[in-house]
């Protein structure tokens, strides 16, 4: 009962997150928010392509170490001091907010810790991947996949 729980709740969740991704991805390919065979193709070709993932690098914790190096990165060290940046030094109709040298040095400085450990840490996960990932793989080590 509880895997029969289980495999609800990630068919569930596999789709709720899957959604808002076929849909930015037919909207920059122009496919009607309709019913077709484009739509059909599209979302086939997706799953596919995840599916193919999946068998090449059968180790996720490979996958979560290349997106923490790199979404994470951009989003936690690079982003949030630019961002400010960039508001303090806008115009507009709201109270001006003045950045002082030093603050100014120091987001700068947290941006470029930021990039290069992002970069380290990305061509880190990049390698583990290409080193490990494919002996394990099923493209590789067919018996063991299958067995």
């Amino acid at each position: 009962v509880a895997i029969a729980l289980q495999i609800v709740n990630l068919s569930g969740t596999y789709i709720l997150s899957f959604s808002p991704i076929a849909l930015a991805l037919e909207d920059t390919l122009n496919i009607p928010n309709s019913f077709n065979w484009k739509r059909v193709v599209m979302r086939s070709s997706v799953v596919a392509l995840e599916v193919l993932i999946c068998l090449a690098i059968p180790d996720f914790g490979l996958i979560i170490n290349l997106i923490g190096g790199s979404a994470t990165t951009i989003c936690t060290f690079v982003l949030p001091p630019l961002m400010y940046m960039k508001l303090c030094d806008m115009k507009g109709d709201w109270p001006t907010v003045s950045l002082p040298l030093w603050e100014r040095i120091f987001l700068i400085e947290i941006i470029l810790v930021g990039v290069l450990g992002g970069i380290c840490a990305t061509t880190s996960a990049a390698y583990a991947i290409v080193q490990n990932a494919f002996d394990k793989s099923c493209f590789t080590n067919f018996n063991e996949c299958c067995a």
